[in-house]
């Protein structure tokens, strides 16, 4: 997976689709989804800058299959993070605000569960794919807490209601 990045950010997507379909064989069968979920999403994000819309959707519906019956925040994000980007390609907005909050508040989720285990978000939430999801304003704001223990007010606010909180979702 780690290739297919390198090479989609070369933009030699020859190669980078190769390594894609490499990670993809590689974790069909396997228990683990997390590394399933990721194989998919680079999948269709790499088919989707060759302009296979069709397969890209493919791609992502699956990933977004595994992420609803799993409970894998690290994959969870990038997946929903993609679709939105997908949707919005395919003008489709309001799926694309859908999965697009669905990702920010899996990445708020994963912050807080690194607050928890006291350790420091900012490394986590400052990075660049991290802060593409977030946004300047949501990154300050939840970096900018002085409280380690959210008030409902906030918990809400960064997407911890039932709504959109999954059954294992870290709560307040």
């Amino acid at each position: 997976m780690v290739l297919a990045r390198i090479w989609e950010a070369r933009a030699d997507l020859d190669r980078a689709s190769y390594h894609a379909e490499e990670m993809l064989a590689l974790t069909t069968g396997i228990p683990e989804a997390t590394w399933r979920a990721l194989a998919l999403e680079t999948g269709a994000r790499i088919a989707a800058l060759r302009g296979a819309s069709v397969l890209a959707m493919g791609y992502i519906e699956k990933a977004l299959t595994l992420v609803a019956s799993s409970w894998i925040p690290v994959a969870a994000w990038r997946v929903h993070a993609s679709a939105a980007e997908l949707y919005e390609r395919m003008e489709r907005s309001e799926s694309a605000q859908h999965y697009r909050v669905l990702s920010r508040a899996t990445i708020l989720r994963l912050g807080a569960f690194a607050i928890v285990r006291k350790a420091t978000p900012s490394h986590f939430l400052s990075a660049p794919s991290i802060s593409k999801v977030l946004g300047a304003r949501w990154k300050q704001r939840f970096l900018g807490r002085n409280s380690r223990r959210w008030n409902e007010t906030q918990c809400r606010e960064y997407g911890q209601s039932a709504a959109v909180a999954p059954r294992n979702a870290i709560k307040c």
